[in-house]
C-alpha cells in the first residue's frame, strides 16, 4: 500500500524541479536505449509500445490501490487523498469532493491512497496525531477484521484483474503452443511410459484436447510420484493410454515427466545479433534465413522434389534422415502484404570431440512401448559390441546403427547379461521412422538415448579410448582417465560456464551441449588417471568427427502454436479461472525454489527487466499484452502478500499477531519493523536492478566483465 508525506493539493503548483530532472532522464534512456537509429514511422511505432506498456503496468497498480481505497471507505476509514499516477498533483487536473482529495499525478504510473492513521513512513508527521488515535475513521481505531479487509482488497483486485484479462484473452484468442511433445528426455518418466517425441496429446488427466501448457502446468503443480493418465497418438498415428509418474530428484526445481515443447515451421522473429535466425557459427548461420521465415518444404540435394513439411518435427526428421546432404530449405517470407517463396540451401554440420571416446554403461531405461523386435532387451543388459567391433562410441551409437541399415545390411549388437552374451539383429524395417538422438536430448544427469530400439544406456565419464593425433591425445589423455571437472570460456560471444561431474551431469549432456558452442571455444578439463592423481588440461579445443553428420543445422524455430479460443464466454471463464489458478501455483513453486537454491536469482526480473519484458511483449500485439498484464497482476498480488514489513503480506502478519495478543504492538516496535521493512524492500528493489543491469553489454563491458 502506497502512502505520500503531504497532502498533494497543498504543494506549489507546476512540476517540481526533481521531477524534470526525472522526466528528462527516463526520456534520455527511452531514446538512447530504445529510439536511437531508428525511422520516424518505427520510432513512432515503438513509443506506442512504450505508452503500452507504462500504462499496463500503472493500471495494474492503480487497480491495486483502488482496491484498498473501496475497502477503507466501506470500512468507514477517512481517505486523504486517492490519486491516479505517482507524483504532486497536476494543477488544475485535482478536486476534493467530502474528506478526500482526488486528482491525476505528474507520473500516470500507478496510484497511490493516503488514509487517515495508516502511514508507512515513520518520518511522516503530515497527520494529526490526536486525530490519528481518537477519531473514530481512523484506520488504525477499526477492528482487526476490518484492517485485514483493508489490507487484503489490494491483493484480491490484482486477483480478479489477472481473473478478468486471461478471461478477455481467451474469448477473443491468443497464439499458444499445441498438445504435442517435442524431445523425450532419456531415463524419464515420460520415455519409460512410452511418449514418443512428435506425439499429439488427446488428454490430460481430466482434460480433453489439451495444449501443451495443460500438460506442463498438471505436471509442475503434480505432487512427487504422483500418477498422471495421459492419452497421446504417435507419428506413426498409434493411439496409446499411459500412466506417467512424475518424478521430483534432489536438484529439481519442480515435478518433472521429462518432456519439452514442440517446435513449428516458424524461425523465431527475435535473431541473435541482429542477424539470421540461426546460430551463427552453424551453417544456417551464414544462410539468407530471415526472422519469421516460415518453412514450407524441404528437398534433399540428391532428390528430385521438395518434402512438405508441416512442422519443426518434420524438419527435424528430414534433418536427422539426410544429415549428410545439403538440404534445399523452401521458406514463405512475407514482403509487406505479400508472401514470397524463397529457396536457401544449407550445407551438412559434423559433430565435434576432444577425441575422447567414453565407457559404455549399462541400460538404464525400458519404453513401456519397446518395439517388439527389442523386447529381448533388459534394464542391465550392456551393449557390448556392433557387428564383432567393440571400440565403437556409445554416443554415435544410434546414428551408426542406422547408418548400416540405410545401407540395406543389418546391424548386430552384442548384448552382454550377466556372464552370458547374446546378439540382437537390427534390419532398415525395425528402425523406419524412428529417428536418432535428436527425440531425445540428453539434459543434465541424463543417460543416452536409442528411442529406435526404445532404451537409454548411461555413458561413463571414464575414457575408453583415445583418437590419435586428437587434442585429447597430444595431452596425453589415457584410456582409464576419468573426467572430474570442465570449464569452458569463449569471448564472443561469451560464455562462463563451469560445472563438476557429479550426479547432475552426464557425459551425453557435456557432449550434446558442447555441439552447441562456437568451434573456438576453449575448454580447461581436470582428469585424473588410475591412480586418482590429478591434472589439469588447459586450452583444450575440438574438432570435427569425419562422416559423424550433425543433424542439426543451426536454425532456431519458434514453438508450434496456433490461435487458442474460447468456445463461449463460459468457457473463457474456465479457461481463466484455470490459469489464475495455475499461475498463483507456480509462483509460489518458484519462490519455493528460490530458497532451497533450485531456481538461480540470476533468472529474477527486477523493473527495469520486467520493463523491457513488457514492451517487448506490447510490440506483439494487445492480446499477448494482456495476458503478460494478467500474469504480472498475480504476481503483484502474491509478491505484495509476502510476510515482509510494510508489504500488504508483513500488515497482515501484525493484524495477526494483534488478534492472538488481544492488543496492539507498541509504536516503537512497529516504527522499528517499519524500518526493517524498508530496509528489506529497499535491498530486494537494489538487488534486482543489479540483476537486471547485469544482463546489458554495456553494464558488463563497464567492469570487464
Amino acid at each position: 500500500m502506497a502512502s505520500v508525506t503531504t497532502e498533494a493539493p497543498a504543494r506549489k503548483p507546476g512540476l517540481p524541479f526533481t521531477e524534470i530532472l526525472v522526466a528528462i532522464a527516463i526520456g534520455c534512456a527511452i531514446y538512447f536505449g530504445v529510439l536511437r537509429g531508428m525511422g520516424f514511422t518505427e520510432a513512432l511505432r515503438s513509443l506506442l509500445s512504450i505508452g503500452m506498456a507504462i500504462v499496463g503496468i500503472g493500471l495494474l497498480i492503480f487497480i491495486h490501490e483502488l482496491g484498498h481505497f473501496l475497502a477503507a471507505k466501506w470500512c468507514g476509514v477517512k481517505v486523504e487523498a486517492f490519486a491516479l499516477g505517482i507524483g504532486p498533483l497536476i494543477p488544475g487536473l485535482s478536486f476534493k469532493r467530502g474528506e478526500t482529495s482526488y486528482g491525476l499525478a505528474w507520473f500516470p504510473i500507478g496510484g497511490y491512497v493516503k488514509m487517515l492513521g495508516q502511514v508507512d513512513d515513520p518520518n511522516d508527521k503530515s497527520q494529526d496525531a490526536q486525530e490519528v488515535e481518537q477519531s473514530p475513521h481512523s484506520y488504525r481505531n477499526k477492528t482487526v477484521g476490518q484492517r485485514m479487509l483493508i489490507i487484503s482488497a489490494g491483493v484480491i483486485m490484482n486477483i480478479l484483474l489477472g481473473l478478468l484479462l486471461f478471461i478477455i484473452v481467451y474469448f477473443f484468442g491468443k497464439e499458444e503452443i499445441v498438445g504435442k511433445l517435442g524431445s523425450i528426455s532419456p531415463g524419464s518418466p515420460a520415455e519409460k511410459s512410452g511418449l514418443e517425441a512428435g506425439s499429439e496429446l488427446l488428454a490430460v488427466g481430466s482434460i480433453d484436447k489439451p495444449w501443451y501448457n495443460d500438460l506442463n502446468m498438471t505436471t509442475a503443480l503434480a505432487g512427487r510420484d504422483e500418477q498422471i493418465p495421459v492419452k497421446f497418438r504417435t507419428p506413426r498415428g498409434e493411439e496409446r493410454d499411459v500412466i506417467v509418474t512424475t518424478r521430483k530428484g534432489p536438484h529439481d526445481a519442480r515435478p518433472t515427466i521429462g518432456v519439452t515443447q514442440p517446435v513449428g515451421n516458424r524461425l523465431s522473429r527475435f535473431s541473435p545479433q541482429g542477424k539470421s535466425p540461426a546460430i551463427e557459427w552453424f551453417p544456417a548461420g551464414t544462410a539468407a534465413f530471415q526472422a519469421r521465415d516460415e518453412i514450407q518444404a524441404i528437398k534433399p540435394e540428391k532428390a528430385s522434389a521438395f518434402i512438405p513439411v508441416k512442422n519443426g518435427f518434420d524438419i527435424q526428421m528430414i534433418e536427422e534422415q539426410y544429415r549428410d546432404q545439403t538440404l534445399i530449405y523452401q521458406v514463405k517470407r512475407m514482403e509487406g502484404d505479400q508472401a514470397k517463396l524463397v529457396d536457401i540451401a544449407v550445407a551438412p554440420s559434423l559433430f565435434r570431440t576432444w577425441g575422447m571416446r567414453m565407457t559404455m554403461g549399462p541400460i538404464v531405461s525400458v519404453s513401456n512401448f519397446q518395439p517388439a523386435f527389442a523386447k529381448a532387451v533388459q534394464v542391465g543388459d550392456t551393449i557390448v559390441s556392433l557387428n564383432g567391433k567393440t571400440d565403437f562410441d556409445p554416443l554415435q551409437l544410434p546414428d551408426l546403427v542406422h547408418r548400416i541399415t540405410q545401407q540395406g545390411k543389418p546391424a548386430t549388437l552384442g548384448i552382454k547379461r550377466g556372464d552370458k552374451t547374446f546378439d540382437l539383429e537390427i534390419t532398415s524395417k525395425d528402425v523406419a521412422n524412428r529417428g536418432t538422438w535428436n527425440e531425445s536430448a540428453p539434459l543434465g544427469n541424463t543417460p543416452m538415448a536409442f528411442p529406435a530400439l526404445g532404451i537409454s544406456y548411461s555413458v561413463s565419464n571414464t575414457v575408453a579410448g583415445v583418437t590419435p593425433d586428437s587434442p585429447a591425445a597430444k595431452q596425453g589423455v589415457k584410456p582409464g582417465d576419468v573426467v572430474k571437472k570442465m570449464a569452458y570460456v569463449n569471448k564472443e560471444p561469451k560464455f562462463d560456464d563451469k560445472f563438476e561431474m557429479d550426479d547432475r551431469i552426464s557425459w551425453p549432456y557435456v557432449f550434446y551441449r558442447m555441439q552447441e558452442f562456437p568451434p573456438t571455444t576453449e575448454y580447461t578439463i581436470t582428469i585424473a588417471d588410475k591412480a586418482g592423481e590429478e591434472r589439469t588440461l588447459e586450452k583444450m579445443t575440438t574438432v570435427t568427427i569425419p562422416d559423424w553428420y550433425y543433424y542439426s543445422r543451426g536454425l532456431l524455430l519458434e514453438p508450434e502454436q496456433r490461435i487458442r479460443v474460447a468456445e463461449n464466454i463460459w468457457d473463457a471463464i474456465v479457461i481463466g479461472g484455470r490459469e489464475s489458478y495455475r499461475f498463483v501455483g507456480r509462483i509460489y513453486l518458484n519462490l519455493y525454489s528460490l530458497l532451497r537454491g533450485s531456481i538461480s536469482v540470476k533468472l529474477l526480473n527486477g523493473p527495469l527487466g520486467l520493463a523491457e519484458m513488457t514492451y517487448r511483449v506490447a510490440k506483439i500485439g494487445l492480446i499477448d499484452l494482456l495476458h503478460l498484464l494478467a500474469v504480472i497482476s498475480i504476481n503483484l498480488a502474491i509478491v505484495n502478500f509476502l510476510p515482509i514489513p510494510v508489504l500488504d503480506g508483513g500488515h497482515m502478519v501484525l493484524l495477526i499477531a494483534e488478534k492472538i495478543r488481544g492488543k496492539k504492538l507498541s509504536e516503537t516496535w512497529e516504527v522499528i519493523i517499519t524500518y526493517i521493512g524498508l530496509a528489506i524492500v529497499l535491498t530486494l528493489m537494489l538487488g534486482t536492478v543489479f540483476l537486471d543491469l547485469t544482463k546489458y553489454a554495456w553494464f558488463k563491458s563497464l567492469f570487464g566483465w
